[in-house]
């Protein structure tokens, strides 16, 4: 077996990913393994997470028989490795807040089994240091920094394209689909309202639009009226 490795830091001056590498007998039960780690953390506590998680994870691999499968072991010992690491983070300070992505992947016996924790591609809202932001919304629902990889692999394609509407167009879209068709949209689908009422005005009158609306609003009347400053009877 032939293998390489090639990284590159990202933002950070340092580069924090570790790798390794068991090539066992094609007869051995625990086959050949590859881990990576990218240590996520500010400092060097992302460096050492990054190889201490790759060599714990090696080392229980090839120190234990997979007796109840390479699948349940892994897990297992990813489980065990993980509440150690966090331990260790939070009692040595060296380790304060270290953490890190980790994959690997066992080839045994005509199987690859992967493991993957904590990593994912998503665009998301980010400050100057490529930390998660601080997010708010109207809509709890709506209320988060990134979005799930699937939306990211949609956008990507050009299958999709994503906008944005502010606290105040929401509501403002809320309640002119109350007003209008006697419809109240979760606060969360207002934001799409609000969407097709900006560009509407833009489009052919033969063009249709199809506004999909999550759920119902009764769950935000009172929220909404009291950002309205209105009073619900």
């Amino acid at each position: 077996m032939t293998a390489g490795f090639s990284s590159q830091r990202g933002r950070r001056e340092q580069n924090q990913d570790y790798v390794g590498l068991c090539c066992d007998g094609p007869s051995s039960v625990h086959g050949h393994t590859v881990a990576m780690a990218d240590g996520v953390s500010l400092g060097n506590a992302g460096r050492i997470a990054a190889e201490l998680t790759v060599r714990s994870f090696l080392e229980a691999h090839y120190g234990t028989a997979p007796t109840a499968g390479i699948a349940r072991s892994a897990a297992r010992n990813m489980a065990a490795i993980n509440s150690w690491l966090h331990s260790q983070a939070t009692t040595d300070p060296r380790l304060k807040h270290a953490s890190t992505t980790f994959t690997a992947v066992i080839l045994a016996d005509r199987s690859a089994h992967v493991v993957h924790v904590g990593d994912s591609r998503a665009y998301l809202l980010q400050d100057e240091q490529g930390q998660i932001q601080l997010t708010h919304s109207v809509s709890a629902g709506l209320d988060y920094a990134a979005v799930g990889p699937e939306h990211a692999w949609l956008r990507d394609l050009g299958r999709a394209e994503y906008g944005y509407a502010t606290d105040d167009q929401a509501l403002a879209a809320f309640t002119r689909l109350a007003r209008c068709e006697g419809i109240i949209p979760a606060l969360e689908s207002a934001h799409a309202v609000a969407a097709a009422c900006e560009r509407v005005p833009h489009m052919a009158p033969d063009q249709l639009v199809i506004v999909n609306l999550s759920g119902r609003g009764d769950k935000d009347v009172a929220q909404a009226a009291a950002r309205l400053q209105m009073t619900v009877p």
